[in-house]
């Protein structure tokens, strides 16, 4: 079987690159632009469809004119991790011999791993049969093409022909799956933007009615000094909110002039990268803690891009900012101590009220804490640059008679969007807590829309329920009242662990931190940011028991070496034993991990509930003493692979590896089991981790460090 190759795309390897493309005749060109042109209509006609019914009208479509017998379209699950099938030509989903391939595994994930095309001809006979009325048909050709659309891979087209393709026919495919993939990434897109429209739909409802009740009151403001500094008490409390937001979120801010120097560096900036703000500011550009390798290699990437020459330098950052286009993208970040981190950088160019740019806003994020989508986040943008323009217009009418406060409240504004831009890229929820002291009475006047995600509220709900919308776990609700009255007693920041009914209707862990302060009413607000932490407390407690693992252990080796040497505590030390080996196995069948322990007649004497449990799911029951490990295996590979490795350990030989298993990776260790350092083994132990999360990670590295 023949199988052709394409690092670059099937045009530069079928007679479309700059020396060939002379030599198509014009037949051909005429009817590729024709096809593509009338394709283009297709694909515009069921933009708004399903990925599904659009991937069964584009396959069949497609495969009919370049006269293929069958064809598959698949779908990238990045989550998963996984190519899916969704939609075929001359074949069904449930009739495919394969609907999931794994990203690297086969012709299908290999090609969304290496984005590149794989064209197989003179296939031999028996390895792709097509079923037809006719009886089973050869297949000569496949050809199998990544959906790639800005570097990113979202689908899989595999097209099966019983003849050889011709040129014109490839050159077709690979121009057409530009296109697809394009729509398709604007398919997907739209539908998750459907869902952030529900959501924002009550929000916008409100603005919109918010926006009609400042317009009324507007009107009949008059331009007194009193009014002006109510107004400039807002803004100032409005600064302070933004200050806070600014030094305490879980993120990288980082301002800079139009010449790239940099003109803000918030404390989260500071602890990634080590440099203090008072080094950089007024000093320093970005240049100083980004890989410029990386940089000199992505030049030439956005100049094809945007068709023309970009300067190497600032303006590789920045440059797609200028037009307002999306400018979000990995960045490699060098710490001073020359740690290096991979960053998820967004930059927005800050407008000043002529529409001139006066400076750059950039807001970075390690990608392994959190994964923004890009789409909402423009989607929400460019709503509030809506309401900018709306508001802006209704002051330009109200410009001679008060100028004093259209400065106010166009200040207000600008704040207000880089406080919206920076609290939807926070990983939790922002909010404001007051309390007063006089009567007792808290509540939420603000918080973000990460409420909804926490606590399944929306920041309206959670306003007017105040301190009861959020249910406190009955064990914790004496410790939160006290750490509430503390924090208000010596206006020092508020930080605590709680536990709080989430939006799945479980108590899980939280971390709320704010700073207090008092309003004009006399009463205290604490500006915050709240987080759930359910998982970072779960890893604390499997770490614990781990160490509590290891301390029992070495507890057991050291009563066992007692043992041996006093006959006379025999007795005493079994009892002891007996019992620590419970608590061993209760330990044991706590953890996530699979142990065992086999003796010399290699029945299992040992077997934790994780490993009990994988092999009940294959319908196998696991009984101590009684099941031999060669029961649980096939008889050539316990012959070939398990036993020898079972031998050596009973040796005396430690034995640890690296294997796969289903798609996943996992590390073994075989060791002896004595009774005392000397003796000879009585029987090993087994211990086997998970540790595919592990591989994946060093593997995204390894790709990273490659790019």
């Amino acid at each position: 079987m023949k199988q052709e190759y394409d690092n670059e795309s099937l045009l530069d390897k079928n007679s479309l690159s700059k020396g060939k493309l002379s030599e198509k005749s014009l037949e051909d060109r005429l009817w590729l632009d024709s096809t593509l042109s009338r394709f283009d209509d297709i694909l515009r006609i069921n933009y708004d469809k399903s990925v599904e019914v659009f991937a069964d009208i584009v396959i069949a479509e497609a495969c009919t004119i370049v006269e293929a017998i069958s064809g598959s379209f698949f779908i990238v699950d990045e989550d998963q991790a996984l190519v899916r099938a969704v939609a075929g030509f001359g074949t069904t989903v449930e009739t495919m011999a394969q609907r999931e391939f794994r990203i690297g595994a086969g012709i299908i994930g290999q090609c969304v791993k290496s984005k590149t095309t794989r064209l197989l001809t003179d296939i031999p006979p028996q390895n792709v049969v097509i079923k037809s009325s006719l009886g089973d048909l050869s297949a000569d050709s496949v050809v199998v093409i990544p959906l790639i659309f800005n570097e990113r891979v979202y689908g899989v087209i595999e097209v099966v022909s019983l003849k050889r393709f011709p040129s014109k026919y490839l050159d077709f495919l690979d121009r057409l799956c530009r296109n697809i993939a394009s729509t398709l990434q604007s398919i997907q897109a739209n539908a998750r933007m459907r869902k952030l429209l529900i959501e924002l739909q009550e929000q916008t409802q409100k603005q919109a009615s918010q926006e009609e009740e400042l317009r009324q009151n507007l009107e009949e403001l008059e331009a007194t000094q009193e009014e002006l500094q109510r107004q400039k008490l807002q803004v100032e409390q409005q600064s302070a909110f933004y200050t806070t937001i600014f030094k305490y979120a879980p993120v990288l801010f980082i301002t800079t002039d139009v010449k790239g120097v940099i003109t803000g560096f918030n404390p989260a900036a500071e602890a990634l990268l080590g440099y203090e703000a008072d080094e950089l500011i007024g000093k320093q550009t970005p240049a100083l803690f980004h890989d410029m390798g990386e940089v000199a290699a992505y030049q030439p990437i956005l100049s094809k891009e945007l068709g023309y020459e970009v300067p190497l330098g600032f303006d590789v950052f920045v440059e797609k900012s200028k037009k307002s286009l999306t400018n979000r993208r990995e960045w490699t970040y060098v710490a001073k101590s020359g740690a290096r981190y991979t960053v998820e950088l967004s930059i927005n160019a800050i407008f000043n009220r002529k529409g001139e740019i006066e400076g750059y806003f950039g807001i970075a994020q390690d990608v392994t804490e959190r994964k923004t989508n890009q789409q909402e986040l423009e989607a929400q943008k460019a709503a509030m640059l809506r309401t900018i323009e709306e508001l802006e217009s209704a002051q330009d009418q109200m410009r001679q008679q008060q100028e004093a406060l259209f400065e106010v409240n166009e200040e207000v504004n600008r704040e207000k969007v880089h406080f919206e831009n920076v609290v939807s890229n926070v990983n939790g929820m922002v909010y404001t807590f007051e309390f007063d002291p006089k009567t007792g009475a808290t509540g939420f006047p603000y918080a973000s829309s990460k409420a909804k995600d926490l606590f399944g509220l929306t920041p309206e709900e959670l306003k007017a329920l105040g301190s009861t919308g959020i249910d406190v776990h009955p064990d914790d609700q004496k410790r939160f009242e006290q750490s509430v009255a503390e924090s208000a007693q010596s206006m020092s920041p508020y930080k605590i662990r709680i536990r709080l009914k989430a939006a799945n209707g479980k108590y899980e862990w939280f971390r709320a931190e704010s700073n207090p302060t008092f309003t004009e009413r006399d009463t205290i607000l604490w500006y915050g940011y709240m987080q759930n932490i359910q998982e970072e407390v779960e890893r604390e407690k499997v770490f614990q028991q781990n160490e509590e693992l290891r301390t029992l252990e070495e507890e057991l080796r050291q009563n066992l070496e007692e043992l041996q040497a006093s006959q006379e505590l025999i007795e005493k030390q079994n009892q002891e034993l007996s019992s620590r080996q419970t608590q061993l196995q209760t330990f044991l069948d706590a953890a996530d991990d699979h142990f065992l322990a086999v003796d010399k007649d290699f029945k299992i004497v040992i077997a934790n509930d994780a490993l009990r449990q994988m092999y009940r799911k294959r319908g196998v029951e696991i009984l101590i003493e009684e099941t031999h490990i060669y029961d649980l295996l096939p008889q050539a590979e316990w012959e070939s692979h398990y036993k020898p490795l079972y031998e050596r350990a009973f040796k005396g030989e430690r034995v640890s590896f690296m294997t796969e298993f289903e798609g996943e990776h996992f590390s073994l260790t075989y060791a002896p089991l004595r009774s005392s350092p000397k003796s000879k083994p009585y029987a090993v132990a087994v211990a086997s981790k998970n540790v595919t999360q592990v591989a994946q990670e060093i593997e995204q590295k390894k790709r990273g460090k490659n790019r």
